[in-house]
């Protein structure tokens, strides 16, 4: 079974680039919490990541030494951004491609993330990292 000493990480938004982080985090050990505004797409996500990945270890691409089962072991969605940041160590979100999601929108989601997060948690926006409490 794997372990999640590595800590559990956040992700916020749950479409490809989403699951491609969260692929990228459990090969490294970590605990992931996917989240997305509309709970149908974690639910898809999950299943699109278990057959990439499922393809990934029959190709012999799979990263990290742990096998896709326990990868897959250590991701799981989320009802609520509030229960996907309790208790991460960091907090990945990415931009918002839905055609209905406006500006107003997206701000906040990123209130949202900043007001659900513990105090000097690090959350990172695809390369940059900023500290929550500059929120």
């Amino acid at each position: 079974m794997a372990s999640s000493a590595a800590g559990v990480v956040a992700i916020v938004g749950s479409g490809l680039i989403g699951q491609s982080w969260g692929m990228l985090f459990a090969s490294g050990g970590f605990k992931v919490k996917l989240y997305d505004i509309e709970q149908q797409q974690v639910t898809k996500a999950l299943e699109n990541i278990r057959k990439e990945m499922k393809l990934l270890e029959q190709a012999g691409s799979l990263k990290g030494s742990l096998s896709a089962e326990e990868q897959l072991s250590l991701i799981r969605g989320c009802a609520s951004v509030e229960e996907a940041v309790e208790g991460a160590m960091h907090i990945q979100h990415g931009r918002t491609f839905h055609p209905r999601v406006t500006l107003k929108l997206k701000m906040q989601k990123a209130t949202v993330v900043c007001k659900a997060s513990p105090p000097h948690q690090a959350s990172a926006h695809f390369l940059v990292s900023v500290p929550v409490t500059s929120c």
